[in-house]
């Protein structure tokens, strides 16, 4: 109970008078990072199982993803996640590859916080990072990465997930997501896969207006990266973000695009479409593209 005004506390014990398992550790407010981290500490059992409050965790949940992550040797378990409440329906999938992982890191978080599972032992030796406020996560996952932690995603929906107007994504987002350029460009600058490449913002942050000269640097980049992978999983996400990235750049002159494209393994349909799209120079369809971070959701197979 991390400093609770209203009668959350009432409810915990309430809980608690039926359930012998249950501790209640009630104190004045220190945020989520420190109440995270003292959870953790305060843990007896060899799996921490992370949730979050306004979420849903399906029943067979714990079970399915602790054979997964023991099957598989590793110390960090995610899964599959459905939106619900103001965005329903989608599912968020994630690579389930160790190299797949990494390589979705250099972008992003491969995971969703709430459905992972992590080793205790592990827990304890990384702790949740108060220098990255609304990306602690993220900044863990990429310590792990670099100390070449074994983790996995489950492919299976293991928690329902709500989207409202309150949450950090939603009311803090340019704040979190300052926070994590600052953890992918780290992450950049320490993963052997690209530590000799150079990290352009433009590449994740939908707020920059992509040039000409970037475009070039990033797509070089990323055949670069492409040709060190020998994972599809991984190799996908490349893929992944790179198509998000092209249709992004939809005001390039049509022309550099397709020629840029050549080569690189996108179908000719989506190669036809980010050209076509490109030479209509259609004002509200190139803001709309230059935003359409909806490409990274799709499913990583959609890519293959």
């Amino acid at each position: 109970n991390d400093g609770s005004t209203d009668k959350s506390e009432k409810i915990l014990r309430k809980f608690a008078a039926n359930e012998p398992r249950a501790r209640i550790i009630s104190r004045e407010n220190r945020g989520l990072i420190e109440t995270l981290n003292q959870g953790i500490r305060e843990a007896k059992a060899e799996w921490i199982a992370r949730i979050d409050a306004d979420d849903i965790c399906l029943k067979d949940r714990l079970e399915k993803q602790l054979a997964w992550a023991k099957a598989r040797r590793a110390d960090l378990c995610g899964g599959v996640i459905e939106r619900i409440g103001m965005d329903t329906g989608n599912s968020w999938v994630f690579p389930s590859s160790n190299q797949g992982i990494y390589t979705w890191l250099l972008f992003r978080s491969a995971f969703a916080h709430p459905t992972i599972i992590i080793k205790r032992s592990m827990a304890l030796r990384f702790p949740y990072s108060k220098d990255f406020v609304h990306a602690e996560d993220y900044e863990l996952w990429t310590r792990l990465a670099i100390a070449n932690v074994p983790m996995t995603n489950i492919p299976e929906k293991v928690l329902l997930y709500r989207i409202h107007e309150q949450q950090v994504s939603t009311a803090q987002k340019d704040k979190q997501t300052d926070t994590r350029l600052r953890v992918t460009e780290k992450y950049w600058k320490q993963q052997k896969l690209v530590k000799d490449l150079e990290f352009l913002p433009c590449l994740i942050d939908e707020r920059i207006k992509i040039t000409a000269a970037d475009f070039e640097k990033v797509v070089s980049q990323l055949k670069i990266l492409l040709t060190r992978l020998s994972d599809s999983e991984a190799k996908s996400a490349v893929i992944q973000h790179l198509t998000w990235f092209l249709y992004r750049s939809v005001h390039l002159n049509g022309r550099r695009l397709y020629k840029t494209m050549k080569g690189l393994p996108i179908s000719p349909l989506k190669k036809t479409m980010i050209t076509v799209i490109s030479l209509l120079k259609a004002g509200f369809v190139l803001d709309y593209c230059r935003n359409a971070s909806w490409v990274r959701w799709f499913p990583l197979k959609w890519f293959f």
